[in-house]
């Protein structure tokens, strides 16, 4: 502290003009940690044809009575990505299923996008294991 003090006292009358790169010096370290950080965005890496494909490919293996998890844990692996499973939701829309039985049903089922056909479809064991892997699906 006397250091401080004897600092300032041979500044004389000018003791701003010490403080002065001190501001400065902190005001630059404070706004380069503040809200000036790259955003990196991620786009999806398959193309639409294959994200149609994706979809179709979902829906087959839950139209029917039982449920290729097989192939859907498949498809996931392909998808890997958030932005890739989006463009794969996308694609599926929705479509005409009857969550009471589980079957697709172009004549009698709702409508319901992928994440409904999925929940529906699925055990708690294999929801559990596709939120551990692929966090993006459900969330």
């Amino acid at each position: 502290m006397l250091f401080i003090t004897n600092f300032f006292k041979k500044l004389g009358k000018k003791p701003l003009l010490a403080l002065i790169p001190i501001i400065v010096l902190s005001l630059i370290s404070y706004l380069s940690k503040k809200g000036h950080k790259t955003k990196v965005v991620v786009s999806a890496t398959i193309d639409d044809d294959t994200a149609n494909n994706y979809a179709d490919q979902f829906q087959q293996s839950m139209a029917d009575t039982g449920t290729d998890e097989h192939l859907i844990f498949s498809l996931l692996e392909r998808i890997k990505t958030k932005p890739n499973f989006n463009k794969v939701y996308n694609a599926f829309g929705t479509r005409p299923y009857i969550s009471a039985f589980g079957v697709y049903d172009e004549f009698f089922g709702n409508n319901h996008n992928l994440i409904i056909w999925l929940t529906s479809e699925l055990s708690s064991n294999d929801k559990k294991k596709i939120n551990e892997l692929y966090p993006f699906v459900f969330n």
